[in-house]
Order: C-alpha cells, then structure tokens, then sequence
C-alpha cells in the first residue's frame, strides 16, 4: 500500500516494491543519484512523523532518516510524483482518474525538491570568520556512497544483548550500538553488522551495559576497521568473538565430569598479557563487570589504594565474550586470551604481579586458545583440553548447576583451574603481663607486600583467611618493631 505525504505544499506517493507505476506519475530517481535520499528522507520524518512510522520499523527519528534513505537507494521504496489527486474526501486512485482532478505541476515539484536539497546545505554550511559559508547552487552528491559495511562474527545463537559492539560516529556517519542477531544463513553463528557506512575505518569495541552512568562501558577491540562491500560474505570473518561460560574443576585431577559452575568470588579475564575485564562471580554463577580501566587509572594517580575494594557495577551476565580474531590475525599465544577465578578479590599488587611476568600469568592462569577449533570444526567439542562446547557441559553437570545453562546456545565453556582452599591465620597481641591488646591493627606481609591487613578485637585477637600460610609475617605499625616480638 502507498504512503502519501505532503512535503512543502507538494505531494509525494511512496510505494513498495511489487506496483506497476507505468500511469502513477514521474518517478524521483534515487537510485540514479538524481536526488539526494537523505534530504527527502530528513523531510519525510520531519514534516510527516506518521508517515515515517510507517515506512520504518525504527524509533528515533535520526535512525528512522537512515533506514528510510536506505530503503530509497535500495529500491526498496519508490517516490512518484502522482499524475492525478483528487478533491479532499473523494477516493483517490492513479489507475483512473477523477473527472474533477487537476494536473500536478510536476516541474515545480521537482524544483520544490532541489530547493529541500539547498536549504539543507545551507543549514550545514561552515562558518567562516564568522559568517556562513554558503552557494546559490544545490550540493553536488558524493562520489562515495554509503554502501559499506562492518560485519563482526559471534560464535554461538540466541545470545543475550547485555552484550553489544559499538562503531564511533566519523563524520556525518552516526555512531551505532548493535546487539548480535542469528545468521540466517549458517547456523553455528550470530552476526553483528553495522550498515550505511563508508570506506574509512571505525574503531569497534565492546559495549557492556552498567547499573549506573556513564553507560555502556566500552571496551576497545579494534583500532581501525575497514568497512567492506555491502554484498560481501565470508564464511568466517575478519572480526570474530566467542562467548564463553567459565567453569571450573572440583579437584586438581582436572576431570569434567567433576566440575561446577564459578561460585563466589573474582574472575580475571587477561589479553595480550594485561587485565582485560575483572567480574564479580555470585553463587549462581551469573558474572558482573568491574571498570577496570577507570580503577586503574586512579590508582596509578594514586585517587585509589592498591588494596581498596573495586566495586562491579555491570549488569549480570551469564556468558562472557572475548576476543578471537580481529582484523583476520587469531587473538592466540602470547596475544591471547587468559582467564583465572579468585575467591577473593586481588590487590592491584597481584594484578601487576602478573602483568610484569609471562611465566607467572602462564603459571597462574588458564589459556583459551583451544577456541580455534571453531575454526575448522565451527564448535568448541574438543578432547584432553579445557575448551569444550556448553552443549556437553550443560549434560554432565547436575542437579541446580545444569539450568539455564543452554540459555545461549552452541557458545564455548571453559574450564578453570579448581580454587585454592583458604586456610585461617589466627592473630593475637598481649603485652608482657600476657593482657590481650586490643583494637590495635596489624598487617600481614608476604613474599610480595600486604596480604590482609586488620584491626585486633576486645580480646586481642583476630582471625584473616589467605591462600597459603608460607613466609607470611606480621607487623603492627602502630607499635615499634622493638615494642614487640612474634609468639614462639
């Protein structure tokens, strides 16, 4: 069905694909680049609002202006200008005229068309010393066209939009925030495709909404991506992510079948040998993000102590994408990517600890480089590794852990290494006479700076849980060294 709107006195019939317009009236030549389709669509949302509603699917108007320009250049709409229009009330119809129509003054229409052209320029004219630059001629168009894009692979279907990919604005190109869609073509993926761009590249990150502003957080993947051609297709993409669900084994055996879900605590998500992304894991296994670059900063600023509480503020996810290809090189190695689970939350300390030491990430972590299977084989099912594909986690767990697991589906799980057991220091401080000392603070200290630190109750004594009670020391800094002397 034709939409009719009426754009500075004159009017204008917009139909979709499929009528025959040989006696409709003069067809306005979008495609050809006759006309400018931004201008007309930028007119279309501004003087018919309802119109626009129709014609797009969108909600706000600039997104509404692009679709509809879109559509225009793709043919998939087209503007006449009506050979007849009947009087107001009677029915309208360009198969038959009325016998009291009168003829449309299709010159003027169009000249009425070219002058939407120059008043838009006129409105976007630079200034110069103070006046507007502007030209008695209309624009001429572009040589390129927006017909460009930027596709990035997500492994997997049904994945959740709390995570997004995110292209900034170059330009009159707008900024664009898109959530993953299923392919409808090959069914181990999801695809996330920013549209309506043109050749120059656009720097893509990962955008995850947060409880409070600013929001989203967006994280950096790509400096420079190029758009490609809009009939491109590949059976994988230069740009490729993978979600993943954290497990982790019960005891140092490291076999599947005894695992769990991540309970209580800090996960640590390493990239190219840095801290990535830090969540908190609640016991359900549903994960949240710290800003873990606005963290650091104030600690390296010293606005935030190495030891002080970082506080995670991003909406609970069951799955957490990392990179694995991007600008077609594999995020593998020594680029990739490193994954650790901590019942408690690190000091910056320990974070720099392992930032500083290849070996020691090594040594600590668990690699996820076995994500390249998906390469080959387009799941993540893989023997004697501790990559495997959530579909065969989801059977061997039990009871509680194994629902809604499936939620997303054909993404990868991995499995962590199991956490360390905590063991419990006592710490107590009496004088000569053997009376408690109390609420005096204490510090406790190991190979690598302060593990725990705290203040002695009433009865002189308190209680901290650490991974391992090897080399550890305590001080009290309130009291000289020479005022006190460790227990025998």
């Amino acid at each position: 069905m034709k939409t009719r709107v009426v754009i500075q006195q004159t009017t204008y019939d917009i139909y979709p694909p499929g009528f025959d317009l040989t006696h409709a009236g003069k067809v306005i030549g979008f495609a050809q680049g006759q006309y400018q389709a931004d201008i007309f669509a930028e007119a279309v949302v501004q003087y018919n609002p309802h119109a626009a509603a129709q014609l797009s699917s969108c909600f706000h108007a600039r997104e509404q202006i692009a679709d509809i320009k879109q559509q225009l250049e793709d043919r998939l709409l087209t503007v006449v200008l009506p050979a007849d229009l009947a009087k107001p009330g009677e029915a309208k119809s360009w198969m038959k005229a009325p016998s009291d129509s009168r003829p449309l003054d299709k010159e003027a229409a169009a000249k009425n068309l070219n002058n939407l052209q120059t008043a838009s320029a006129s409105r976007a004219g630079k200034s110069v010393g103070g006046a507007s630059a502007s030209s008695s001629h209309p624009p001429s168009i572009k040589s390129e066209v927006l017909t460009r894009k930027l596709v990035v692979e997500v492994a997997g279907r049904d994945l959740s939009r709390k995570q997004m990919l995110h292209i900034n604005a170059y330009q009159q190109e707008y900024e664009q925030r898109l959530a993953a869609d299923n392919d409808h073509q090959l069914p181990h993926r999801s695809l996330v495709t920013f549209s309506q761009l043109g050749p120059n590249p656009r720097r893509i990150g990962l955008a995850i909404t947060m409880s409070g502003p600013p929001s989203p957080m967006v994280l950096p993947l790509i400096k420079a991506a190029t758009p490609c051609l809009r009939t491109a297709n590949k059976a994988e993409w230069d740009h490729l992510l993978i979600p993943i669900k954290p497990l982790r084994y019960c005891s140092e055996l490291r076999d599947k079948h005894d695992a769990e879900i991540l309970r209580d605590g800090w996960m640590y998500i390493f990239w190219k040998g840095l801290l990535w992304r830090e969540l908190e894991v609640k016991s359900n296994s549903a994960m949240r993000d710290v800003r873990v670059s606005w963290y650091r900063s104030q600690y390296r600023f010293g606005q935030h102590q190495a030891d002080a509480e970082r506080t995670a503020e991003g909406h609970w996810l069951n799955s957490v994408w990392v990179p694995y290809k991007l600008g077609n090189e594999y995020q593998l190695g020594r680029k990739g990517v490193r994954i650790v689970f901590s019942a408690t939350q690190w000091t910056w300390d320990v974070i720099e600890s392992l930032e500083a030491s290849t070996d020691l990430l090594i040594k600590k972590t668990t690699s996820v480089d076995a994500i390249s299977h998906y390469s080959s084989q387009q799941t993540f099912g893989v023997e004697h590794n501790d990559i495997d594909s959530m579909e065969n986690s989801a059977q061997r767990m039990k009871g509680r852990d194994a629902q809604g697991m499936e939620s997303e589906k054909k993404i990868a799980s991995v499995y962590l290494s199991p956490a360390k057991v905590l063991q419990t220091l006592h710490v107590s401080l009496h004088d000569e006479q053997g009376v408690p000392v109390s609420n005096a603070r204490f510090d406790v200290k190991g190979e690598r700076g302060i593990v725990a630190q705290g203040i002695l109750d009433e009865q002189g004594e308190a209680e901290v849980s650490v991974q391992s009670l090897d080399s550890l020391r305590i001080t009290f800094p309130d009291f000289d060294q020479d005022l006190w002397s460790p227990a025998i």
